[in-house]
């Protein structure tokens, strides 16, 4: 499998393109934003799916855009789906904006394996950072976590004074 990620959105969250080295077909993972460099990958992609690791705004503000130009799947798990059209829950409401995305979905399971071609990557369910976290496995070569793992976040702590001072 080859990996792309790509930085969007006002939060600056990890998205990624992950793509099948046989067939080309490929997944794409928190699209949280649109940039130059992600659009013109997602038209070069054969976008199968687009897979969300949970529902909060910086990781679903991409999603229109892209259903539309690429007519795939959206794909969530159970207890986040609500996020999508509800601007205070998935938190878009606190930077003053409304987002929503109308489009129809899909529901992940846990252990499910999503295709893409010859390659599955197996969907893990993580609650903790919302009660619907997902990561997705890679054959144990690598996962995508979304927001289950931070470093040096501010969820709970402060920042070093050395990167606070930088």
């Amino acid at each position: 499998m080859k990996v792309e990620q790509f930085t969007v959105g006002p939060l600056a969250t990890n998205c990624f393109i992950i793509t099948c080295d046989r067939t080309n077909d490929s997944v794409l993972i928190d699209p949280g934003g649109m940039s130059d460099s992600l659009l013109n990958a997602v038209k070069t992609h054969k976008i199968t799916a687009i897979l969300l690791t949970h529902g909060h705004f910086d990781h679903i503000m991409g999603v229109g855009a892209i259903v539309e130009m690429t007519g795939a799947p959206l794909r969530i798990h159970k207890p986040d789906a609500t996020m999508l059209n509800d601007p205070i829950n998935n938190g878009s409401i606190m930077i003053g904006v409304d987002v929503r995305v109308p489009e129809s979905y899909e529901l992940l399971t846990e252990g499910e394996e999503v295709s893409f071609g010859e390659s599955t990557l197996k969907v893990l369910y993580t609650p903790g950072h919302t009660k619907g976290s997902v990561s997705f496995e890679a054959a144990n070569d690598f996962v995508i976590a979304g927001d289950t793992l931070f470093r040096l976040s501010v969820e709970g702590g402060t920042f070093p004074e050395e990167i606070m001072t930088r």
